[in-house]
């Protein structure tokens, strides 16, 4: 079944795959070809760098803490730890971990507006939902939206 997908860093690809990261932050906004239909999440062969002192743009804290911050922010509770540790080579790189579908986008113009803990100043917000982790498929990833002709039934979680 050949799908649009589109490369994400780990963590994050994971946590879109499992429900837990419903924003996606990008420079760009979406074509709207791309929205309300299924979209796979690839992630990206490279992980978002771990360095103890390593923080998103902007940011004064670890992208690891402002994982946890937000999704705690979100729903009261803690990620489980292997969903963020450093160290896990548990997650997968460079192919297909899940499916969502993108259900709209905006950009900030209110600095105290955000439709989510997720969501980076100055970002196009795309809003994900219907998120599924789905079973890993190695593929090479590129710069936008790119096709993938998955070989599994979407239904078929990981």
């Amino acid at each position: 079944m050949i799908l649009p997908a589109l490369s994400i860093r780990q963590p994050w690809a994971a946590l879109i795959a499992l429900g837990l990261k419903d924003v996606e932050n990008r420079s760009w906004s979406p074509p709207t070809k791309y929205l309300n239909v299924p979209v796979l999440i690839h992630a990206a062969a490279r992980k978002c760098p771990w360095e103890p002192d390593y923080s998103r743009r902007g940011s004064s804290m670890p992208v690891w803490q402002a994982a946890q911050l937000a999704y705690n922010r979100t729903t009261g509770q803690l990620l489980p730890w292997h969903t963020l540790n450093p160290m896990s080579q548990a997650l997968d790189l460079g192919g297909i971990v899940g499916v969502a579908t993108i259900s709209f986008f905006m950009r900030a113009t209110d600095p105290d507006v955000r439709i989510s803990p997720w969501c980076e100043p100055g970002k196009w917000w795309w809003k994900v939902s219907n998120a599924l982790p789905l079973r890993f498929w190695p593929c090479p990833g590129r710069l936008g939206f790119f096709q993938v002709d998955y070989p599994y039934p979407l239904q078929e979680a990981a």
